[in-house]
């Protein structure tokens, strides 16, 4: 019995997240074709990347789950994956940081990996870590 309070945490965390996704997804898909691709993580932050001002989408890459310990028993308890994907986006300090606080008040359940900023070139460039709890496919 002790086991339900952190699983059934997730799982409504889980839920909201669903559902944060799905109103994104509906909002997507209203975007011409062509901008929308990759995985639903990669839509939902170039999504918010796109009310930003200056920014510029440098690449994308998914990231494969780094299972082990925690990760890979919650993964099999609760019967979900982690989705990863690494993103690089360009522009003045300024609008990355306000691009960081969007996603982290919009998306709470997103998990931060590593942050990294190069500011040798301009625009400087933030290449930011995420993960996100998904259902197994």
């Amino acid at each position: 019995a002790h086991m339900l309070g952190p699983g059934q945490q997730v799982r409504d965390e889980l839920a909201q997240v669903r559902a944060r996704l799905d109103q994104v997804n509906r909002e997507i898909a209203q975007l011409p074709q062509g901008q929308a691709d990759g995985t639903p993580l990669t839509k939902v932050l170039v999504h918010f990347l796109r009310r930003h001002e200056g920014l510029v989408l440098v690449r994308t890459a998914t990231l494969e789950s780094s299972g082990g310990g925690d990760a890979q028993a919650l993964e099999s308890v609760l019967g979900v994956r982690r989705q990863g994907l690494e993103l690089t986006v360009a522009g003045s300090y300024h609008e990355l940081a306000r691009y960081v606080q969007t996603l982290e008040r919009a998306l709470p359940a997103l998990r931060w990996g590593t942050m990294r900023m190069n500011s040798e070139r301009q625009p400087a460039e933030l290449t930011l870590q995420v993960w996100l709890l998904g259902d197994t496919p």
